[in-house]
C-alpha cells in the first residue's frame, strides 16, 4: 500500500476520486446525437459506377509516396521497394 507521503501529484495521473467525480459531471452533459439521414455520405450520387481507382502498374518507390500504396509482392520479388500507381476508373 502507497502512504500519502509517498503518492506524487502529477497533471499526467489521475486519483479514483477525481476519476468517480469527472464520471458524475459528464453524465450531466446533454449531448445531441446526430441524425443519420441517408445510407450513403455524400449529397449527390456519382454518374460513374464502379469502385473509383484501378490498379494501373507499380514503380520503383519515391520519397513522398504514401507507404498505403506499397506493392509487397511486387517489393518481396525483386528485393526492392515498389508503389502502386491507381488511375480512375471511367
Amino acid at each position: 500500500m502507497h502512504t500519502a507521503a509517498e503518492t506524487v501529484v502529477s497533471p499526467v495521473s489521475v486519483g479514483l476520486a477525481e476519476l468517480i467525480a469527472l464520471s458524475n459531471s459528464a453524465h450531466q452533459l446533454q449531448l445531441r446525437t446526430k441524425v443519420i439521414r441517408a445510407r450513403q455520405g455524400g449529397q449527390y450520387i456519382s454518374r460513374m459506377r464502379g469502385r473509383g481507382m484501378e490498379f494501373d502498374e507499380s514503380r520503383p518507390y519515391q520519397p513522398g509516396d504514401d507507404v498505403r500504396n506499397i506493392d509487397w509482392r511486387v517489393t518481396a520479388r525483386t528485393g526492392k521497394t515498389h508503389s502502386k500507381v491507381f488511375r480512375e476508373e471511367r
